[in-house]
């Protein structure tokens, strides 16, 4: 977690300063960054050593920030990079399994020590042969089970929220609640698009300014008097 943590912070700011010149610390590619290194290990985690681990983590910090900029150039819309994170590193988790598992692991965990990962025996590649086989099955049964799915939700409408809904927020237009970190600003910004969320009613103005305004005026207008020729 912590190697994917690093490697997916600084790659993102490596890729930053080449694009823009200009650099910032993204907090949120690295919190990703070491989720994604989580699922990369989650595969391997009892057959493979220590710098294997290391290695895994790296390379799954890595493949996120690439796959997170692989969607935004295709256009696709994944708020919270869950693609990136969970579906490609899921995929290098079980490669690197192939890749990494040593004999003395899978002799501690299974009992057997033959068909180790293919870094291991170049000759044998029964393991990682096997995980990208599965890999292969699980994309085929995803795609078979959810994409009629979605063709029936898109057909219906209901695939995509409205942009004004999702500018508000799903909360509050699909759910009638507003998350506790909404601030005053949002609530004004959706009380003059005229969505009648609860409690979100304009603020009145305060009546003191207007009061002074008039104390002001009123006083003016007795200085002229005082002053104007009988």
């Amino acid at each position: 977690a912590a190697t994917g943590c690093m490697s997916a912070l600084f790659v993102d700011l490596y890729i930053q300063e080449r694009k823009t010149g200009e650099y910032t610390y993204d907090l949120g590619k690295a919190m990703n960054g070491a989720l994604a290194a989580l699922v990369a290990i989650t595969a391997a985690c009892g057959t493979v050593e220590n710098w294997a681990a290391v290695v895994i983590g790296f390379m799954a910090g890595i493949l996120y920030v690439l796959g997170s900029l692989a969607l935004v150039k295709a256009r696709l819309d994944d708020a919270v990079d869950a693609i990136p994170v969970h579906m490609v590193n899921g995929m290098w988790g079980m490669i690197a399994t192939g890749l990494f598992t040593s004999p003395g692991r899978m002799m501690d965990a299974y009992g057997v020590d033959h068909h180790a990962g293919w870094f291991y025996d170049f000759g044998d590649f029964t393991l990682l042969g096997n995980q990208i086989v599965a890999i292969v099955f699980i994309l085929g049964w995803v795609t078979c089970m959810m994409f009629p799915f979605f063709v029936v939700l898109n057909a219906l409408g209901w695939f995509r929220a409205d942009s004004l809904e999702e500018l508000v927020g799903l909360d509050l237009s699909y759910m009638g609640t507003r998350n506790s970190c909404m601030n005053l600003q949002m609530e004004d910004d959706i009380s003059d698009v005229g969505l009648n969320g609860p409690s979100l009613s304009p603020k009145p103005r305060p009546a003191a300014s207007t009061s002074i305004a008039d104390e002001d005026l009123s006083e003016t207008e007795d200085n002229a008097n005082e002053k104007a020729p009988e």
